[in-house]
């Protein structure tokens, strides 16, 4: 029995919702068009009512839309919901982050975007509570994307990864410091421009740290500075093999490097048995 709540709507009736977090973003998958060709849309697309009678805005949904399209289909399956504007964003933000479709300036503007359409009338813990909910993102997250929301475009062109797979010049955390330091927009492009030729993003963030400091210098100035920062002691590390893909996985998922989240887990372990405080 055909479900009720899918409805076939024409390609043409269709639009980007502009609270769709990934926009028209588009890249051809002849994979994903060819499976169509033969199979239909599989998966229902979400969409939402304009104020323009007979037309309907992508929720979630896009790459099969387009994709049809390429596929010369005049309809698609979707199911219409009657959603708001923050409903609307928050359900294109958990789908797309649970594929792993996002990158980090993506995230950024999802949550800044969040974040202004907020009822005014919230405290700061109250925004940031309901941000968490919206995206299952901690406060820590959220805050990072915040203030990197404030950076100049050139700085956040260099956190987006070369590759879908790959990583930007820069990481969040390091970008997060970058924006809370008390330099001009230029001066944080400098700062951005030093710190994107250190290759390990824990080190990248010990040295903004340092540098943030130097309140009184340039970034130049300030990376002299701090630029002698003593070696670390390298250990061997072998890792069982049932640990490898949740170990890939966790990195992908903090936006770490392996020994940046390996010292992470041994510092917890040595601060909650108080070996270090």
């Amino acid at each position: 029995m055909a479900n009720k709540n899918i409805v076939e709507i024409k390609v043409t009736n269709l639009g980007v919702d502009k609270f769709n977090v990934r926009g028209s973003e588009w890249v051809s998958d002849e994979e994903l068009i060819d499976s169509i060709r033969k199979q239909g849309v599989l998966e229902p697309l979400l969409v939402r009512k304009t104020e323009k009678a007979g037309r309907y805005s992508i929720v979630c949904g896009t790459r099969r839309w387009n994709a049809a399209q390429e596929a010369g289909l005049r309809v698609v399956p979707c199911i219409v919901r009657k959603l708001n504007d923050l409903e609307t964003i928050s359900i294109s933000f958990q789908e797309n982050i649970h594929r792993n479709n996002l990158n980090a300036v993506q995230m950024t503007e999802t949550v800044a975007k969040m974040w202004d359409m907020l009822n005014g009338s919230r405290n700061y813990e109250e925004k940031i509570t309901a941000v968490g909910k919206m995206t299952s993102l901690g406060k820590s997250s959220i805050e990072n994307y915040l203030a990197i929301s404030r950076l100049s475009d050139k700085i956040k062109e260099m956190i987006k990864p070369s590759t879908p797979t790959g990583w930007g010049k820069l990481d969040t955390g390091t970008a997060a410091g970058i924006s809370t330091a008390d330099w001009s927009n230029t001066e944080k492009e400098q700062a951005a421009k030093i710190l994107s030729r250190i290759e390990v993003p824990a080190k990248r963030r010990k040295i903004i740290s340092k540098m943030k400091s130097y309140k009184d210098l340039s970034p130049a100035e300030a990376y002299k500075k701090v630029q002698r920062i003593p070696k670390e002691i390298q250990y061997i590390f072998y890792m069982k093999a049932s640990l490898q893909k949740p170990f890939e996985e966790a990195c992908t998922k903090m936006n770490m490097g392996n020994k940046e989240l390996i010292m992470r887990a041994i510092e917890e372990f040595l601060r909650k048995h108080k070996y270090i405080r």
